[in-house]
């Protein structure tokens, strides 16, 4: 893959690009977001299911930028958050984008023009996580309150909500065929849900504290998630909620997880390293210092040639191959 070493313009109020000789060991692309007296910039990034468009979202100035995956130029900025953006997900038709916030609200965007089409007051504090349907035609989102709200994408309508945890949901994954529901929170459980009915299939136990990320594996059977506080990563079997694998302590607390698409391959990031793990075996394919501060999420690409992870006041995206030869 050709080395690309250029600078995603205007990302935040201030961009600096990597020369093609400073770029990290087995990076194509990074940026490097300045802003006096910010530390924090990047909370969210993700490839959308085409695999055509990068968004990246955080804080200061609250925006939302949207890339061309192949060559990593800017093509529209997404304004209307009055706070920190904590997490984006794209629709399965990559035509739309969700945002949810630290303002409390939930947006909807158009990813071709970038406007938005609609947006709510879904928590009185702040949104973690936004998860669309399998179909796209709803939309769930958790943040401070403990409730799984849930909204028609078509109109923003709320249907009924489902109360889930004490205290803050901090993430969501839907299984590939849209079946069911994860949520972690602050009360250190994994609720795996039946989507149609909203009943409750398994409670998964055994993190410490708050469950920061979870993601489902391509083939539905496994989930996994990451502890913020505990610093564990965990896998757990999707049919009886039983705990499979734990890897070993990440320093700092784990904050990002991705499988692979082929499932073989399992990213996170902790404070200031990234990981590869062979999900079959459990061993470390490699750890590797992705960038200052820590990871706060990754994001493989649809092919599996590229990873995405953001963190602190940078973006960085790997070469897969790179990075395990």
């Amino acid at each position: 893959m050709k080395t690309i070493a250029m600078m995603f313009a205007a990302l935040c109020l201030t961009s600096v690009a990597f020369a093609a000789d400073d770029l990290p060991p087995g990076a194509v692309a990074a940026l490097k977001a300045e802003d006096p007296g910010s530390g924090r910039l990047f909370d969210t990034v993700a490839f959308s299911p085409d695999g055509k468009v990068l968004a990246a979202g955080g804080y200061f100035p609250h925006a939302i930028h949207l890339y061309d995956a192949a060559s990593f130029r800017e093509l529209r900025v997404l304004s209307g958050h009055t706070n920190g953006v904590r997490h984006v997900a794209f629709s399965p038709d990559s035509s739309r984008l969700a945002s949810g916030a630290k303002d409390g609200t939930v947006r909807v965007w158009d990813v071709a023009t970038g406007k938005e089409v609609w947006k709510v007051t879904a928590d009185s504090d702040r949104v973690f996580a936004v998860m669309f349907s399998r179909d796209g035609s709803s939309l769930t989102s958790g943040g401070a309150d403990g409730v799984l709200h849930r909204w028609e994408v078509a109109t923003g309508r709320e249907g009924a909500p489902w109360p889930s945890h004490e205290g803050r949901i901090r993430s969501l994954a839907l299984s590939p065929d849209g079946t069911i529901l994860a949520s972690g929170g602050n009360d250190s459980l994994i609720q795996l849900r039946e989507v149609a009915t909203g009943k409750v299939l398994n409670t998964c136990r055994g993190h410490g504290e708050r469950v920061q990320t979870l993601q489902f594996a391509p083939n539905g059977k496994t989930l996994a998630s990451a502890g913020a506080v505990d610093g564990s990563v965990r896998l757990w079997e999707v049919a009886s909620g039983k705990q499979l694998r734990v890897w070993p302590k990440h320093e700092g607390g784990a904050f990002a997880i991705a499988f692979s698409p082929d499932g073989s391959r399992l990213a996170t990031g902790s404070a200031e390293k990234l990981r590869l793990l062979d999900t079959a075996s459990g061993r470390e394919l490699r750890v590797w210092a992705g960038q200052p501060g820590r990871i706060n999420a990754v994001s493989f690409s649809p092919d599996g040639r590229l990873l995405a992870s953001c963190g602190a006041d940078t973006v960085v995206v790997w070469d897969v191959e790179k990075l395990t030869k």
